[in-house]
C-alpha cells in the first residue's frame, strides 16, 4: 500500500487532478485541483513537531494548588486570599527558575 498509496497522496497534494468544467450540461474545460488536506497530512507526517496539532504540556507544579483551584468556588474571601497568595509566589518560584510565567 506504500507504494501506491503514498506517492499517490503526494501526487495528488502536489500536481493536483484534473476535473472536467460543465456548463448547460456541456464540457467547457478542465480545472486543476488540489488536496489541501493531504498536503496538510504529509506535512504533519513528515515533520511532526514543526506541523502538529496540539503541543504537550508538562505540569511542574504542586498537586496541592491543583486540587485547591478545584474548590475555588467554595473559598471565603479570605481563603481566596491565601490561596491567590500561594499560586503568586509559586508563579515567582518558577520565574527564577527560567521556567516562564505559566
Amino acid at each position: 500500500m506504500e507504494t501506491v498509496l503514498e506517492p499517490e497522496a503526494i501526487r495528488r497534494a502536489t500536481e493536483g487532478v484534473e476535473r472536467t468544467v460543465y456548463h448547460d450540461g456541456q464540457a467547457v474545460g478542465v480545472e486543476r485541483h488540489y488536496s489541501d488536506t493531504l498536503l496538510i497530512f504529509l506535512l504533519k507526517g513528515w515533520k511532526p513537531d514543526k506541523y502538529k496539532d496540539r503541543r504537550e504540556v508538562f505540569h511542574r507544579g504542586t498537586i496541592e494548588l491543583l486540587q485547591k483551584l478545584e474548590a475555588v468556588h467554595a473559598m471565603t474571601p479570605d481563603e481566596l486570599q491565601v490561596f491567590l497568595a500561594e499560586v503568586e509566589a509559586h508563579m515567582h518560584q518558577r520565574q527564577a527558575r527560567g521556567e516562564g510565567a505559566l
